[in-house]
């Protein structure tokens, strides 16, 4: 178990050594975000309690529409094939929080055809700017876009006290309890972003945050065998 309260550097060597190997054998993308997300929720724990932290922990990712368009199409209007979406592919949460798909910054699939529809997502938008990225280059189709993820970001998303934060949701607080906010992530091929986000019932200090820079690294080389491949483990869902 590891102390999200007083995350350390032999915590970071070892989670990142398990994260880099949670790929292998991987047939999608969804596949290696649940056991991502699964891991993290289940070892990252409160002192106090021995209990996970952290009230939910996800996994977003950004896909081309024709990625996902059988998914989609059950929920928002048919767009062109190569307009980025955001997409959930996992979540691992507490008993309080199995039932929150309607609220964190997105659920399901959404497509982000301006960086205007982005901006309404207001922690979207968040993670991609203390992630580094220009909204403009993540949502084109523009081959610099991948250069930037790959030399410039800082990879790392941190809100200290999530109560009266403009990019957390009040209910989240409210209804979870949900202290601090962390999350890391990283560019794939294709341009493409992911994301993991942990909503922590306790305070995650910016010491944390910056150790997590790592795991950034180390959860990206589990996708990225999968990365070009299917999204979703149920092909009818691709």
């Amino acid at each position: 178990m590891l102390d999200l309260s007083r995350f350390s550097m032999s915590d970071m060597i070892r989670a990142s050594s398990v994260l880099r190997r949670l790929g292998a054998g991987a047939e999608s993308m969804e596949e290696v975000a649940d056991r991502i997300v699964h891991y993290l929720h289940d070892e990252l724990v409160d002192p106090s309690t021995g209990a996970p932290a952290c009230a939910l922990v996800r996994c977003y990712a950004t896909r081309a529409y024709g990625d996902v368009a059988a998914l989609a199409a059950a929920q928002t209007d048919v767009v062109a094939t190569d307009v980025r979406c955001l997409v959930l592919l996992a979540t691992a949460a507490d008993e309080e929080g199995a039932g929150v798909d309607d609220v964190g910054f997105a659920s399901g699939v959404i497509p982000l055809p301006d960086a205007a529809a982005v901006e309404r997502i207001p922690m979207l938008a968040e993670v991609l700017r203390q992630f580094g990225l220009r909204i403009g280059n993540v949502i084109a189709r523009d081959p610099a876009a991948l250069e930037e993820l790959e030399y410039e970001t800082s990879n790392v998303f941190y809100v200290a006290e999530a109560a009266g934060s403009p990019y957390v949701q009040h209910e989240l607080v409210a209804r979870l309890g949900v202290r601090s906010v962390l999350g890391f992530g990283d560019g794939l091929t294709s341009g493409n972003v992911f994301a993991v986000l942990l909503f922590s019932k306790i305070r995650i200090p910016p010491e944390t945050a910056d150790l997590f820079k790592t795991l950034a690294l180390s959860a990206k080389m589990a996708m990225l065998p999968v990365a070009d491949g299917r999204t979703f483990t149920d092909v009818a869902r691709r």
